[in-house]
């Protein structure tokens, strides 16, 4: 793993679930590359109530899928640009055929495939966290 993505985890993660102690290490799971596309930027779902209960946000690093538990944690890449970030699953979608994953615009931005509107990332589930200390 390279340390921008150990980087970006590590802060991610802190922050989220409110992490004291580091450095943590990541277990990761690889899942199949998937069709992604965003939302969130004037197609009037920001501040809307998302599938679990909570108002979606575009600023915050979220995604939609149909069948991932609700806050799942995956660490998405774009192999065009090796850039990465660490989303929560708190929505379902998407619905459209053939896209599997739908990101809110920071992602999407974060990314680089606002412009494209899709992307095929790389996608890798966290399954674990443990203390080093």
């Amino acid at each position: 793993m390279n340390k921008l993505v150990l980087w970006l985890v590590t802060i991610f993660l802190t922050i989220e679930i409110a992490l004291i102690a580091l450095p943590i290490n990541i277990k990761l799971v690889p899942l199949k590359p998937m069709k992604t596309s965003y939302y969130g930027k004037g197609d009037g779902f920001h501040g809307k109530k998302t599938a679990n209960g909570e108002r979606f946000n575009k600023n915050e690093f979220t995604a939609a899928h149909k069948k991932l538990p609700f806050n799942t944690y995956l660490l998405l890449t774009n192999p065009k640009n090796d850039s990465s970030v660490i989303v929560r699953i708190n929505d379902r979608g998407p619905f459209i055929k053939g896209r599997e994953l739908d990101v809110s615009y920071a992602v999407a931005k974060q990314l680089d495939f606002v412009r494209q509107g899709t992307a095929i990332l790389l996608v890798e589930e966290v399954v674990s966290l443990t203390n080093l200390k």
